[in-house]
């Protein structure tokens, strides 16, 4: 039997709390290798991935649901094939919405942020417009973007629409 601090302990029971240990260890390691394992899987988006190539709108999510911009639809229907575009580079977005080609400063921050400032662009009035998305309804996206991700290809940008609703814009 071993004493210690004044308690009685059995060698079966002293043992037993060393095999109880050795469980812990082997439990902990685990662990610590899945969240290894969990955060490898796990890649941080570099903007670099993104700049430089044009990304066309493909859908629009919000709660409510998704809204697929199909291009080949609105190419039958007289629009252009880079309509609601956008490209990243030296500090400067640019695009077409429709029917206008536009361009604004943007700025990247901490944790995949980004601030699209003022909008500027042609002047053209659309003799008509996506039921998709109008043009407006693009710039304001643009304006309150506050979030970028790069998802298996595809960019992702976090917004809001003017009434405040939570937005994302996937590109292709």
């Amino acid at each position: 039997m071993l004493v210690f601090s004044g308690h009685n302990y059995s060698k079966a029971y002293y043992f037993g709390g060393h095999k109880k240990m050795d469980l812990e260890k082997k439990m902990l390691a685990l662990c610590i290798f899945a969240v290894l394992v969990l955060s490898s899987c796990v890649s941080m988006a570099n903007f670099s991935d993104v700049e430089g190539k044009e990304w066309l709108l493909a859908e629009i999510r919000t709660k409510d649901g998704i809204v697929t911009i199909d291009r080949n639809e609105l190419k039958s229907r007289g629009f252009s094939e880079n309509i609601f575009s956008l490209t990243f580079g030296e500090g400067r977005v640019s695009g077409v919405s429709d029917p206008n080609r536009y361009f604004a400063p943007y700025m990247l921050g901490e944790n995949q942020s980004i601030s699209i400032r003022e909008i500027a662009g042609t002047l053209m009035a659309p003799l008509f417009e996506p039921e998709e998305l109008k043009e407006n309804e693009f710039f304001v996206y643009l304006r309150n973007a506050y979030k970028w991700d790069y998802v298996k290809g595809r960019l992702e940008l976090y917004t809001k629409n003017e009434k405040g609703v939570e937005t994302v814009l996937v590109f292709d």
